[in-house]
């Protein structure tokens, strides 16, 4: 006999087919592909929208005047910019609730949520915190700064997304990154908005009052609830 015959095929079908954990989820994948057309459309209503961006993020002095010549902040560029911050880290918090274990209604609450609660609740606090102090035209600055913070913030966290989606074998060191560059954001926007202030005429009392009740103490209860009820 040939020996091809004699060799025994041995096919094993399994019961069930399991989904692998890290396969693509393409509701995920349309909201990411949503982020990366609200840029792309960003960069064609504004060719250096995102030089205007970078520039701003750095820069402490003549501010509004920059933003008034470059990219104004009402611009068609600039409001999507603050959409993509929406999808993007509602997106990003989706991923990082499910990762820390969050069950699904939770994590889409949280992903809705959590994105536009964050960034009204600064400007609130700016809002306040000039209404307080009577100094509203002062705290228009740190305004503008938080707008573009959170622009910056938008770009970065489609970039740990799509990574995170993508490259599942990098989602800690992606968790760590986002934390990070978060917490940098924020004290660099702080840092510039006490010179900015100081620099108007405004007292050290207020400034205080503001940082420790509308900045650090949210931060402080967050903390405490994630190391309360997280396991990290």
């Amino acid at each position: 006999m040939n020996a091809l015959t004699q060799i025994t095929l041995q096919t094993q079908v399994p019961e069930a087919l399991t989904p692998r954990e890290t396969s693509f989820n393409w509701i995920l994948g349309i909201v990411l592909f949503a982020s990366l057309m609200i840029l792309a459309i960003a960069r064609a209503r504004q060719a250096n929208v995102y030089y205007a961006v970078s520039v701003g993020l750095i820069k402490t002095q003549s501010v509004r005047v920059f933003f008034r010549e470059i990219m104004p902040v009402r611009s068609g560029a600039s409001m999507l910019l603050l959409l993509n911050y929406c999808v993007s880290s509602g997106l990003l918090v989706y991923l990082m609730a499910e990762h820390l274990g969050f069950d699904l209604l939770v994590s889409r609450i949280m992903a809705l949520t959590v994105p536009v609660g964050l960034l009204f609740f600064h400007f609130f606090s700016l809002v306040f915190s000039g209404w307080v102090t009577g100094e509203m035209e002062v705290f228009r600055i740190p305004i503008i700064m938080k707008i573009v913070g959170t622009q910056a913030l938008g770009i970065v966290y489609f970039v740990a997304a799509t990574i995170w989606i993508l490259q599942p074998d990098y989602v800690d060191i992606t968790f760590q990154v986002v934390i990070w560059i978060f917490l940098v954001e924020t004290a660099f926007r702080i840092l510039k908005s006490v010179s900015v202030v100081l620099r108007q005429g405004v007292t050290w009392y207020y400034i205080i009052l503001y940082f420790c009740t509308l900045e650090i103490l949210p931060f402080l209860v967050v903390f405490y609830y994630a190391s309360q009820n997280l396991e990290v």
